[in-house]
């Protein structure tokens, strides 16, 4: 949920911030990681992310904990962003990456599914008791080795089928 919050006001989306970024350049880094971190296989082959999947594969859990890790307050996200559009400083494929994470129409709902508590990319999920794993392990059922002695029956057959095919 934080994470989509912070690509929407990314993209400008959200209220108005107050002027000029006070880390751009750290700003700049964020977004390349965040590009590195979250583009596909295919849009490193030069792929377009839209072309690439429809299931929003690309969107991992190393994904969003990057988009987590923004180094200006949330206020400023609009501000640095579009500042570094103006000065060139994002590639298309960053502004496109961005867009289809958020976009509800795009990667929005498994962006929001995956980064709810108790998810797949929740880091504590097993340490929360609210996310307590309510299956039944599975039932085993161990023959000890010298269980074998304690069932003749079934070790003369298997004898006899051994020493029957040597012959």
């Amino acid at each position: 949920m934080i994470a989509m919050r912070i690509l929407w006001l990314a993209l400008g989306l959200g209220a108005f911030a107050s002027s000029g970024c006070p880390e751009q350049e750290r700003f700049q880094r964020w977004m390349l990681q965040f590009e590195v971190k979250c583009r596909s296989q295919a849009s490193i082959q030069k792929v377009s992310v839209q072309d690439a999947d429809p299931k929003c594969d690309w969107v991992t859990c190393d994904c969003l904990e990057v988009s987590l890790q923004v180094p200006v307050e949330l206020s400023q996200v609009p501000t640095c962003f579009e500042e570094g559009v103006i000065a060139g400083q994002f590639s298309e494929d960053q502004r496109q990456i961005a867009s289809e994470l958020i976009r509800g129409s795009a990667c929005g709902e498994r962006t929001r599914v995956m980064g709810m508590p108790c998810s797949q990319c929740d880091r504590y999920r097993l340490e929360r008791p609210q996310c307590s794993n309510t299956t039944v392990p599975p039932y085993r059922t161990f023959i000890p080795s010298l269980g074998i002695r304690a069932l003749p029956g079934v070790v003369i057959p298997l004898a006899t089928a051994i020493v029957g095919r040597s012959v």
